[in-house]
């Protein structure tokens, strides 16, 4: 699993969280690490261990979680493999925003 969060109280908390419950999962503080850690776990040679979720904050530097799930649901595609589920972990409640993530 790829978590993606800029606050590192956050990210801190949900690898506990994960961890506890015997998840496996890798953390990026900004948008651009989390498309650049998808991409060279999609690129492996060595094992066939591939990310099955992505949990993603949608306020982050450099690239907001918006445009990283946008760009790791295009890699699938172009990957032609399975869709990776991209699920937004954010304060933002509102129905614009609710729209924009489906």
């Amino acid at each position: 699993m790829l978590i993606a969060d800029d606050n590192p109280f956050n990210l801190m908390a949900l690898e506990a969280i994960l961890n506890e419950n015997e998840f496996n999962c890798d953390s990026a503080d900004d948008g651009v690490k989390e498309v650049d850690m998808f991409r060279a776990n999609m690129e492996k040679t060595c094992c066939n261990v591939r990310y099955k979720v992505v949990l993603t904050d949608l306020n982050m530097p450099n690239m907001d979680g918006f445009d990283a799930g946008d760009r790791i649901l295009t890699m699938c595609k172009e990957w032609g493999v399975e869709v990776v589920p991209v699920l937004a972990v954010t304060a933002y409640e509102n129905d614009s925003v609710r729209q924009r993530c489906l």
